[in-house]
C-alpha cells in the first residue's frame, strides 16, 4: 500500500505538468530571441498585435486565446508573442510591419519570412484554421544555428486576409490623426484603424440587422466570402440597446451603389442602400 501511495505521488507532478493550457501563452521576448527560440525548436511564429484600448483586442483575449483546443495546438506547434503598440517595442513592430488596424495577427516560418496577414478580430475555431493551413513542412525547418540577420525576413507572397469586417463608426468624433485612438463604442468592433478619417458622406448596402454581436460577425464572415468585397460592421447604441448593421461596399455615388446592389441580388443577397456620413 506504501508503495502505491509513492507512486502515486510521484506521478502526480508529471500529470500537473501534462495537463494542456487552458489558455494561449504569449512569451516575454524580444523579435529577435522569439525568431531564435522558433529556429531552434522548428516551429512557426506568429505576433499578435493588440492595445488595452482596443475593443476586440480585449474580446480576442477574453474568448479566443482561452480556448483550450487552440491553446494546445500553439503549444506544440507556434511561438506566440504579443506585441503591444502601446509600448516601446510593440509601437517599432507596428512600424516595421506596417500595421494599420488592431488586431492584427502576423505568421512566419522558421526562417523569418512572413508567410500571412490578419486583419481583425477571430474566433477560436477560425484562427486554428488559418494557423493549420500553414503548418507545413517546409515552413517548420528546426536549425541550431543563429539568424543570419537580427530582423525577420520578407515573404515575396504573403497572405493578406481581412476575414472579419472594418468597423464603421457610431459617433464621429474628432481625433489625433497621428496617434492610435481606442473605440468610443460599448461592443467590441472587430477592428481598429490607425488612420485618421476625413469627414465625408458614402453610399453603402445595408445587408444585414443583428442584436447579437456574434451572430452578426458570423453572417459578416459569410458575406466576405460571398461577395469576396468589403464588409463592415457598425455599431449602433443610439436607441439605448446595441444592435449591428452589416454593410457592403463603399461607393461615392449613389447610381454605383444601386447597380451593386443589382449585381447583389442577383445572387440572392437582398439589401437596400444607405447614405453614411463618416
Amino acid at each position: 500500500m506504501k508503495n502505491l501511495t509513492f507512486l502515486a505521488a510521484l506521478l502526480l507532478p508529471l500529470s500537473l505538468f501534462s495537463t494542456p493550457p487552458q489558455n494561449v501563452i504569449f512569451i516575454d521576448a524580444s523579435l529577435p530571441e522569439a525568431r531564435q527560440q522558433a529556429a531552434r525548436e522548428g516551429k512557426l511564429l506568429f505576433i499578435h498585435f493588440a492595445a488595452g484600448w482596443c475593443m476586440p483586442c480585449q474580446w480576442m483575449e477574453q474568448n479566443t486565446f482561452t480556448d483550450p483546443i487552440l491553446a494546445s495546438y500553439l503549444e506544440d506547434t507556434y511561438i506566440a508573442l504579443r506585441a503591444d503598440v502601446d509600448e516601446a517595442s510593440g509601437y517599432a513592430l507596428q512600424k516595421q510591419f506596417k500595421v494599420k488596424v488592431l488586431p492584427t495577427i502576423l505568421t512566419f516560418n522558421t526562417r523569418g519570412q512572413l508567410l500571412g496577414r490578419h486583419e481583425g478580430a477571430m474566433e477560436a475555431e477560425a484562427l486554428l484554421e488559418q494557423l493549420h493551413a500553414y503548418d507545413q513542412s517546409e515552413n517548420r525547418m528546426p536549425s541550431s544555428s543563429e539568424p543570419e540577420e537580427a530582423g525577420l525576413l520578407s515573404s515575396p507572397r504573403p497572405i493578406l486576409q481581412l476575414s472579419r469586417p472594418a468597423l464603421l463608426p457610431d459617433v464621429p468624433a474628432a481625433r489625433p490623426a497621428s496617434l492610435p485612438f481606442p473605440t468610443t463604442t460599448s461592443a467590441p468592433a472587430v477592428a481598429t484603424s490607425y488612420a485618421s478619417r476625413q469627414q465625408h458622406t458614402f453610399f453603402a448596402i445595408q445587408a444585414g440587422l443583428f442584436s447579437s454581436y456574434e451572430n452578426a460577425v458570423r453572417e459578416s464572415a459569410k458575406l466576405e466570402k460571398s461577395t469576396k468585397g468589403p464588409v463592415r460592421l457598425a455599431p449602433d447604441s443610439s436607441s439605448g440597446q446595441t444592435i449591428y448593421r452589416i454593410f457592403l461596399g463603399q461607393f461615392g455615388q449613389r447610381e454605383d451603389a444601386r447597380i451593386y446592389l443589382k449585381e447583389l441580388e442577383a445572387r440572392g443577397i437582398d439589401g437596400f442602400i444607405k447614405e453614411i456620413g463618416d
